[in-house]
């Protein structure tokens, strides 16, 4: 019942939602801070597969190209659509994205909508208010997404990869990065009451902390020598920057 209709009780909803407001919404900082998983996390594990060089342009062109610009704006539907996503060459990765919900999920979307009961809990003034105050943190995860897929896409394709497994490389690496971002899809400690107020906002950390012990597992005793040095080569890179 939880999967198939994620909501919770008021209260529940009312401290969720009041975190949110506190720490997030309108919050600058917060925002920079949620770009900081591409350095700190895309990038290393993709230096590990592809090599420093590589993936370090490959990351730079996919900031640019994941950047959105005022002319992006829908008022309609109060997001920025940046270009790439109608851009054919990336078609099939939109729909790899859309499929896992990796694209347009947020922690805005998590937090508002799953406190949000009625229709017009989505038209009122306040939720609209609510939904541009969000914006700054929205967008950079969204931002964030977006630069993780296409580097890893594009790396996964110049290496001679087909157009299916390009897209589940980078599917993938999008939620290692950045999290599935469904409480519904997380751990059955997040999808209580009490877990949803008190780890949906360490979702991020927990997911860091898992990914960096994985690497450390595969670079000490991974099925490979080829395992062990990529995983290395990552562990290396996250603590390193």
């Amino acid at each position: 019942g939880f999967i198939s209709n994620p909501n919770y009780g008021p209260m529940t909803s009312f401290f969720a939602t009041t975190a949110y407001n506190l720490f997030l919404t309108g919050n600058i900082s917060s925002a920079i801070v949620n770009l900081s998983a591409v350095p700190l996390l895309s990038g290393p594990l993709l230096v590990g597969v592809y090599g420093f060089r590589k993936s370090n342009a490959a990351l730079l062109r996919a900031m640019r190209i994941a950047k959105p610009s005022i002319k992006d704006w829908n008022s309609d539907t109060q997001t920025f659509e940046p270009a790439w996503i109608k851009d054919p060459k990336y078609a099939s990765l939109v729909e790899g994205l859309d499929a896992m919900g990796q694209r347009e999920h947020t922690m805005q979307r998590e937090i508002l909508e799953g406190s949000r009961q009625r229709a017009q809990d989505y038209d009122a003034l306040g939720a609209k208010a609510m939904n541009l105050a969000s914006l700054p943190f929205t967008e950079a995860e969204k931002y964030s997404r977006a630069t993780t897929a296409i580097a890893a896409y594009e790396l996964a394709k110049a290496e001679g990869k087909s157009d299916a497994k390009a897209v589940e490389e980078a599917v993938k690496l999008t939620m290692d990065v950045h999290t599935s971002g469904m409480a519904a899809e997380g751990p059955s400690l997040m999808q209580g009451n009490f877990g949803r107020v008190m780890f949906t906002f360490k979702s991020f950390i927990w997911n860091s902390a898992v990914i960096t012990a994985m690497a450390t597992n595969n670079a000490l005793r991974g099925e490979t020598a080829e395992i062990r040095s990529i995983a290395r080569k990552q562990v290396l890179g996250i603590y390193g920057m």
